[in-house]
């Protein structure tokens, strides 16, 4: 009690205690301004009966430092911190940097992710179009080979009928010939001869005369293929062997 009642010990305390607030938040050594304030003007105009005796000048003249003491409390008191509002200002402004970055970041992993695909996309697109090509020559490749396959056994099978009618023509040249040199043989021969005379010459001339015999022996003829023969099967005798048999064929006209 004699602390506070020691006007020399209370009063600077009280100041350095203010400043001290002030220094760690404004607001509230403002809150602490007002209240010493308003305690200061209820002491000195309501219980100090040697300021209640001053005359009404001197009691404005004290009122004015209590006015700019209000002033300033409610300004301290009311107003924002401009520290913390730098700093408040400081952090949103970080956080909205970190927000901006992470958005960015976001964006950009995004885009890597999109383009990505499309590469991805792109890569596919293009093994599909080389599967697609290595298929496509394959398959001309076949094409080419079925078609060479094809054009050599034509080859194969117009030589083999080349051969065959290169045959045929020799072997009727040959029964050509025979034939000329049995009737020759037959002019040259005398009326007088005998019957059995005859009969050996003529079968002579037919051992000679080759024909062709089918598979299936109906009729002799003059060529393998007369008709539907097929000459594969066709088999070549002698005429006389063929007469003994079997009859001339009525298409290709064989010796007879």
């Amino acid at each position: 009690m004699n602390f506070f009642k020691n006007k020399c010990l209370f009063i600077p305390t009280i100041i350095v205690i203010t400043f001290i607030l002030i220094g760690i938040s404004r607001v509230l050594g403002g809150i602490v301004i007002l209240a010493e304030t308003m305690y200061l003007a209820y002491y000195l105009f309501k219980k100090n009966k040697k300021t209640r005796r001053l005359s009404k000048p001197l009691k404005v003249l004290i009122g004015i430092p209590l006015v700019f003491m209000f002033v300033a409390g409610v300004g301290l008191g009311f107003a924002s911190d401009k520290k913390e509002d730098v700093k408040l200002s400081a952090q949103k402004n970080l956080a909205k940097k970190e927000i901006k970055e992470d958005d960015k970041k976001i964006k950009e992993e995004e885009e890597k992710k999109k383009a990505e695909e499309e590469r991805l996309k792109i890569e596919e697109e293009r093994k599909k179009a080389e599967e697609e090509k290595l298929q496509e020559e394959q398959k001309k490749k076949e094409e080419e080979q079925k078609l060479q396959e094809e054009e050599k056994k034509r080859l194969e099978e117009e030589t083999k009928k080349r051969e065959l009618e290169e045959k045929q023509k020799v072997q009727e040249e040959k029964n050509a010939k025979a034939q000329e040199a049995s009737k020759s043989s037959y002019a040259g021969n005398s009326n007088s001869n005998s019957n059995s005379s005859k009969n050996n010459n003529v079968n002579s001339g037919n051992q000679n005369t080759m024909v062709w015999l089918p598979k299936n022996r109906g009729k002799y003829h003059s060529k393998p293929n007369c008709g539907n023969m097929d000459a594969k099967n066709a088999t070549q005798v002698s005429l006389e062997k063929a007469k003994a048999s079997y009859g001339p064929c009525s298409k290709c006209r064989p010796p007879r």
